[in-house]
């Protein structure tokens, strides 16, 4: 089985060990070790106009328990639709709202 930093897992039971969407985010292998972070949602889409939004951490797991999961249906790959902004590099987010800033204060001149 191939885990792929990006993908999405959610759990499919009361039973899972994971409880809700996560998000890989790092895969060590040489460590057996998979780092997530959890994905709020509500009805099927990402909270990311929520006000409130607060990630408790890291979840840290083994690979290996990882992919016994998978294999027993506790966890399911998940497709979500990301907003655009979370495929966004650093470098592009700066130019995209750097060019929306000096529209919007074309005598601004002062660097930020």
């Amino acid at each position: 089985m191939t885990i792929l930093v990006g993908s999405t897992y959610k759990g499919l039971s009361n039973e899972s060990p994971l409880k809700g969407f996560f998000r890989v985010l790092q895969i060590m292998e040489s460590d057996d070790l998979i780092v997530l972070i959890e994905v709020l949602m509500a009805q099927g889409k990402v909270m990311v106009q929520q006000k409130n939004y607060y990630v408790k951490g890291f979840v840290r797991k083994s690979i290996s328990n990882f992919i016994v999961w998978k294999s027993q249906r506790f966890i399911e790959e998940a497709t979500i639709k990301w907003p655009p902004l979370w495929n966004m590099t650093d470098e592009s987010i700066r130019a995209e709202y750097r060019q929306e800033r000096d529209s919007q204060n074309p005598n601004d001149s002062e660097p930020r």
